[in-house]
């Protein structure tokens, strides 16, 4: 009775897993001729808005990804040099593999970069005249990522040792203490 018992749980397990839903985004990444592979892009895969898996392409431009549902999915590939692309509604039904090809354009557009040139000081005249102390190291360790003990002591910026400061005069580095 033991025996048997353990072969119908055994058979039901059988069934349970041969039975499972499988669902797999397949799909390679190139640029117009399709002998050209785009290695290391990354692909996202969306549902809705919501960013749900994520990987890049091999050697390649070869990908795969396995959501764990079935439905309509979108895929965006993008890559450094190449124009970011979207592939809509990919339905993946059950136990089957949605073979996606995304061809990706080389160039990327560039936002125009302005420059402006810094015109107020970061410490104004008045705020040095005011301040308890006039030495430039208590004066700069009031500033953000700017650690110091007492005002004799060296100082620590963003967790660096003390002697890995340096020091600029008008553009020329001092030597020894500042």
């Amino acid at each position: 009775m033991k025996a048997l018992v353990q072969m119908i749980i055994y058979i039901m397990i059988v069934c349970t897993v041969s039975t499972a839903q499988t669902y797999e985004i397949r799909g390679r990444v190139h640029t117009s001729n399709p002998d050209e592979g785009i290695p290391f892009a990354s692909i996202v895969v969306y549902r809705d808005t919501a960013n749900l898996f994520g990987t890049t392409t091999d050697i390649d431009g070869n990908f795969s990804i396995k959501p764990d549902q079935g439905g309509l999915y979108n895929v965006k590939a993008t890559c450094v040099g190449f124009q970011p692309i979207m592939m809509k509604n990919i339905l993946i039904a059950v136990d089957s593999v949605a073979v996606v090809d995304i061809v990706m354009t080389i160039g990327t557009q560039l936002n125009q970069i302005v420059i402006r040139e810094y015109k107020v000081p970061l410490i104004e005249k008045e705020q040095i005249i005011q301040a308890p102390t006039r030495d430039v190291n208590s004066i700069s360790s009031q500033a953000a990522g700017v650690y110091q003990v007492n005002e004799s002591e060296p100082m620590n910026i963003r967790g660096s040792r003390s002697d890995a400061n340096a020091y600029y005069v008008d553009g020329i580095k001092v030597r020894g203490s500042a």
